[in-house]
């Protein structure tokens, strides 16, 4: 696969996964505890746009947006062969914390993610000589963060993350939602381990260079309808993807599945 392409699929999977991330915060917890807090304990809701950019390959937008009746996202892109809106819209209803839904305005479809099924209890640990490094507090973005550095020890493998305690209060990096919960389960838990936490204003990947900042935070009341699947929308199967999606092995696979994912929400 051509590198740019590779860059490019690296970016969008990058950007799903900080999505569902953030969205399995609000799964993880009982009924009556509030996951997204303020500096004064209120619970947070407005809109969070992200920015995500990779040398080479091209940028993209998402716009969070945090109501008590969910989290609802929405991109734009401009990258090689993909520029303006991106078709799907994620939206995670608080109400059915066990699923995510991927809805297609133009072809008036839905799928629904299982986001209770994941990685067995047994699998093998992909961060056990993971080492978590505090490198100090830093202002990044306009907010005071912590500026944390997660690495293999085999040098094969850095993310970097720029912690703000006071913005978003809520516990960052829970177990990860779908293929990926387990691996941010394990985050989660060696970032505890050593006393971190918080909302990612910026996270940065080596070796591919993808960084996502925080660029703008509006606070507001989202409409309650904004969290439901419109009328008239019929339901669409959801394809299956390989656990391992980074991977240059399973690239390929990933763009086949992207493909096969972009044909059934147009109805194909």
């Amino acid at each position: 696969m051509h590198t740019a392409m590779k860059q490019a699929v690296r970016l969008l999977v990058f950007s799903l996964f900080f999505i569902l991330l953030f969205s399995a915060c609000k799964g993880q917890n009982s009924p009556d505890e509030t996951v997204l807090y303020s500096g004064s304990a209120q619970p947070f809701e407005g809109v969070l746009t992200m920015k995500t950019v990779i040398a080479g390959a091209g940028t993209t937008t998402t716009s969070i947006m945090v109501g008590h009746e969910g989290i609802r996202t929405e991109s734009t892109a401009s990258l090689a062969g993909l520029s303006g809106r991106v078709p799907v819209t994620v939206l995670f209803r608080a109400r059915e914390a066990g699923s995510i839904y991927l809805l297609n305005d133009a072809a008036k479809t839905y799928m629904v993610f299982n986001a209770e099924s994941g990685s067995p209890a047994g699998d093998a640990d992909p961060l056990s000589d993971a080492v978590v490094a505090n490198l100090g507090e830093e202002m990044v973005n306009g907010y005071r963060c912590t500026h944390v550095r997660i690495a293999e020890k085999d040098g094969s493998g850095v993310v970097e993350l720029w912690l703000n305690h006071d913005l978003l209060d809520y516990v960052a990096w829970t177990r990860m939602q779908a293929t990926n919960r387990n691996t941010a389960s394990l985050i989660a838990e060696k970032l505890r381990r050593v006393g971190l936490d918080g909302f990612p204003v910026r996270t940065l990947h080596r070796p591919s260079g993808v960084v996502t900042d925080l660029v703008k935070l509006e606070r507001m009341k989202p409409d309650p309808s904004l969290f439901s699947v419109p009328a008239g929308y019929r339901k669409a199967e959801m394809p299956s993807v390989e656990p391992k999606m980074l991977s240059d092995e399973s690239l390929d696979k990933l763009k086949g599945a992207a493909e096969k994912l972009h044909r059934q929400l147009q109805g194909r």
